[in-house]
């Protein structure tokens, strides 16, 4: 907590802006853990993920991005239809949805904020950001990334009762064994399905043409999906 606390002060510093982010600690907190011996790079790990993945989110603080979490609803609602509408369903009686968020606040947004690491184990998340940071240039992957842990996760989620938030609540503070080679393969697929149209990018975010496009359609490297982290630092 003292490095956390101390942390959140040098980032003040840094970005006035940011300070303004009610949910920058758990923002901040996954990545501290990971640099918790040095708190030098444990700054620079914050500075460099709020300015690579979340340097949009800017425009609409102090409140959640809500244009991002919107994209990534699309994104499922597209993706799989019926897992969708079951959360739909599941969130219905939430005084969230009854605002008019739905499922971008119910789900995605505490999943987002956390950067997947209440749903994910230590090695999976470890992982999952091995890829991210190996793809810096390509920082929707972080989208890509959420729609493929739900998808892996689809089971479960389905078996969650409707009209019950407290349930999907408590099943977003746990964390969950899922197959990280088969979210791996969604993250890689919906990608390349958005840039070739397959989801109907135009509904789901901006076309991507040119060198972007076709810098994302590849297909997942074999030596990527094994379940243990890459480049992750040693704890």
């Amino acid at each position: 907590r003292q490095l956390l606390s101390r942390i959140l002060s040098v980032v003040a510093h840094w970005s006035q802006t940011w300070s303004t982010a009610p949910y920058l600690p758990a923002l901040a907190f996954p990545f501290l853990k990971v640099f918790c011996e040095d708190p030098v790079e444990a700054f620079e790990s914050v500075a460099s993920v709020l300015l690579n993945w979340f340097g949009t989110w800017v425009e609409e603080l102090p409140g959640p991005p809500s244009s991002v979490l919107a994209e990534i609803d699309q994104l499922l609602a597209v993706a799989d239809a019926e897992l969708h509408a079951h959360l739909c369903a599941v969130c219905s009686t939430s005084a969230r949805v009854a605002a008019g968020a739905g499922v971008c606040m119910a789900v995605i947004w505490p999943l987002l904020q956390t950067t997947l690491t209440e749903v994910l184990h230590r090695s999976d998340w470890l992982l999952l950001w091995d890829h991210l940071i190996a793809h810096w240039s390509e920082p929707e992957l972080l989208n890509f990334a959420l729609v493929a842990f739900l998808l892996a996760a689809r089971e479960e989620l389905l078996e969650l009762p409707v009209a019950s938030p407290p349930a999907l609540e408590e099943w977003l503070l746990c964390k969950h064994r899922v197959s990280m080679p088969l979210l791996l393969q969604h993250m890689y697929a919906l990608c390349a399905d958005v840039a070739t149209m397959k989801l109907g990018a135009e509904a789901v975010a901006p076309a991507r043409s040119g060198a972007a496009a076709e810098r994302i359609q590849r297909p997942v490297p074999s030596d990527l999906l094994g379940d243990r982290p890459l480049i992750s630092p040693a704890i």
